[in-house]
């Protein structure tokens, strides 16, 4: 949020204004609210179970309202974007005005702790992925078997959407590196390979619109080895 509101704050003085925040940061507004919360509710009923002996622990309609409302969804939104967002922070940096940004604006905020932008973007991942170790031990310590049941079905949902959002991020990461050498490689028109060939100009525009430069970017492609190869 240092980040975030500063660059918010700089963009209203007319500075870093074209900097794009929904790549950087995406949806982090909305999952600070929902995570928080999540967070509140939790902590308050837990609370309330300490200062009153009697009163029961009642974490199923917590757990139903968040885990079956918006909080997976809106982490999933966020680390699907997080792969594109690591992209283009590494572009940004190499300008001076966002280096400045970055070191004399944020970095040195006490509240950073000393954390670059790049440590502090995958924190969310790393909260999504501890959510089952929380149903689970939720789930050992409950007493009430529909309550057992509940919580393991949530349990084996919130697996699965992070199986899937794995899935999708391992695809979206290919799909990047594609693009980015696509972007480096040069297509020579068919008629500047060879000067010796003779195309007439009434096929050049068709020879045109039929580009390879899109060659890379299909969506089935997959990316078999990355780094040194050779020809044995």
């Amino acid at each position: 949020k240092v980040f975030m509101n500063t660059l918010k704050y700089l963009q209203s003085n007319e500075f870093l204004l074209d900097v794009d925040l929904w790549r950087l940061f995406a949806n982090l507004e909305d999952l600070n609210k929902i995570s928080l919360s999540f967070l509140k509710t939790f902590s308050e009923t837990v609370k309330e179970h300490v200062s009153k002996s009697e009163s029961p622990m009642d974490f199923s309609s917590i757990l139903r309202k968040f885990f079956q409302g918006d909080l997976c969804q809106t982490h999933q939104m966020y680390c699907l974007n997080y792969t594109s967002a690591v992209f283009y922070l590494e572009n940004l940096r190499q300008r001076e005005d966002f280096g400045i940004y970055l070191k004399q604006w944020c970095e040195q905020n006490e509240q950073c702790k000393r954390l670059h932008l790049p440590e502090l973007l995958v924190t969310p991942l790393h909260r999504l992925t501890r959510y089952p170790l929380l149903l689970n031990n939720i789930w050992k310590r409950s007493t009430d078997e529909t309550e057992k049941g509940f919580i393991w079905s949530l349990k084996e949902k919130v697996e699965k959407s992070i199986r899937d959002l794995e899935g999708k991020v391992k695809w979206l990461d290919n799909f990047q590196k594609f693009r980015q050498l696509q972007e480096v490689i040069i297509w020579p028109q068919v008629w500047d390979r060879d000067k010796r060939f003779f195309v007439p100009e009434c096929l050049k525009q068709s020879l045109r619109e039929n580009s390879s430069e899109n060659i890379l970017s299909s969506a089935n492609r997959l990316l078999l080895h990355e780094g040194k190869l050779t020809l044995a």
